[in-house]
């Protein structure tokens, strides 16, 4: 006698919170774990309407996986965006005062990059160059995500000051 396929009802019932903790752990925010695991339920929904699948759970949890994996890739992009500037700033291709003022402009993001606090500064990195989430920096510097938080609040706070001091 075959085994008979759970319903998608009972898969959401019995593995929301395995699902959800898979997620979490593999993009660190509970929020967007939330809405991953909720696509990923949804994905499954359409998918078993169209045609048979052989092990729902572990089609969903490969789902969710990939939805992760592409969130993560997204949040990558953003953080090289911000370095998309500096790349733009040392482009020999752009107007000699156009590169005059971009080298200007990232001279004074450095000078006041270099005069932050040193957990400040660690934390704007972590996040900034490496793509790291508030969690995983906190667990780098031995703090707390509340004080993640403030540093890069400082940080951000110093560098655009010292950018706006220097327009005027």
């Amino acid at each position: 006698m075959a085994e008979e396929s759970p319903s998608i009802e009972d898969i959401i019932d019995r593995r929301y919170e395995d699902l959800l903790r898979f997620v979490r752990y593999r993009i660190r925010d509970t929020a967007e774990a939330r809405d991953i695991a909720q696509e990923a339920f949804l994905r499954l929904l359409r998918r078993n309407r169209e045609e048979l699948i052989d092990r729902p759970e572990a089609y969903l949890f490969r789902i969710a996986a990939n939805l992760a994996y592409e969130h993560r890739l997204r949040n990558r992009r953003q953080v090289s965006d911000g370095a998309k500037w500096i790349d733009e700033a040392t482009d020999d291709s752009r107007s000699p005062e156009t590169r005059v003022e971009d080298q200007e402009r990232l001279k004074r993001v450095d000078e006041a990059f270099s005069k932050l606090p040193p957990l400040p500064r660690a934390a704007l990195l972590l996040q900034r160059r490496d793509g790291l989430t508030y969690d995983e920096i906190a667990e780098q510097l031995g703090t707390t995500k509340h004080m993640v938080k403030k540093h890069l609040t400082r940080a951000m706070a110093q560098c655009r000051a010292a950018l706006l001091e220097d327009d005027e």
